[in-house]
């Protein structure tokens, strides 16, 4: 009769066969552990990295607002041939506000212009810092014609989305005014930007005492006279 048993060399090949297949299944899912780790992990460092270029670049554009906004406050030019120097107007909306003023540091033109600030919303409903500039020659004064301002609508143009509001303080003899519509000059101006910060809004801030490099340069001519 046949012998029903099996040898030892056939049993030790198959039990070799299941352990085989039971490290091929637990290699496999270690690899897909380490897989899904090492592919988290690369996608946490693509979102840091990019929240990090994104906020490097809203600093960027909110510094290159501040320097050029303060630059031109401070060699703002006052004429007394001009009835105004200087208009700030309150917004509807808070951080809203706008101003307009002559300046001795134009972006685009040379010499003297009307520097203009204001919070604009795109058709998306996006606010964004919107500027504009007047040569001196084309401008004499700060008139309030609203045709005027109308017709030359189009030449604002978006200075930076990074800046979504805009809030402006006068000072003068130790009184605050949210508008200004004088002859003479604030004392001195504290400007609010705003800012999205995440889901927060958060606002940078600076004041600037209005023409001091004009009056500084007034002052040291003075003194050169014999």
């Amino acid at each position: 009769m046949p012998s029903s048993s099996h040898s030892p060399s056939s049993l030790s090949s198959k039990s070799q066969g299941a352990f085989t297949l039971v490290e091929v299944l637990i290699t496999v899912g270690m690899a897909l552990i380490v897989v899904t780790i090492t592919f988290g992990s690369l996608l946490y460092s693509a979102r840091a990295s990019r929240d990090s270029r994104i906020k490097t670049n809203k600093d960027f554009e909110l510094m290159k607002v501040y320097a050029q906004m303060r630059q031109q406050m401070l060699n703002l030019y006052a004429s007394p041939n001009f009835p105004y120097s200087l208009i700030g107007e309150k917004g509807k909306d808070e951080g809203e506000d706008s101003i307009r003023f002559y300046t001795a540091s134009p972006v685009v033109a040379r010499g003297v212009c009307e520097a203009s600030y204001s919070i604009q919303e795109t058709e998306e409903g996006k606010l964004f810092l919107a500027y504009r500039e007047f040569p001196y020659a084309r401008k004499m004064d700060l008139i309030e014609d609203s045709t005027r301002l109308e017709s030359e609508e189009e030449l604002w143009r978006k200075m930076t989305d990074a800046v979504t509001g805009l809030s402006l303080t006068y000072m003068s003899e130790e009184k605050e005014y949210t508008e200004w519509r004088e002859k003479s000059l604030p004392e001195r101006i504290i400007v609010s930007l705003w800012y999205s910060a995440g889901s927060q809004v958060e606002n940078f801030s600076f004041s600037v005492s209005p023409g001091m490099n004009a009056l500084k340069k007034k002052t040291l001519k003075k003194q050169d006279r014999p």
